[in-house]
């Protein structure tokens, strides 16, 4: 559920860096 926050909250602003984020701290 973090990751989805996270690529939702990042996404709203750079969808780039929001995946990029979501990968993170899938990792």
């Amino acid at each position: 559920m973090r990751v989805i926050v996270l690529m939702t909250d990042f996404g709203l602003r750079d969808p780039y860096v929001g995946m990029m984020k979501g990968v993170i701290a899938s990792i």
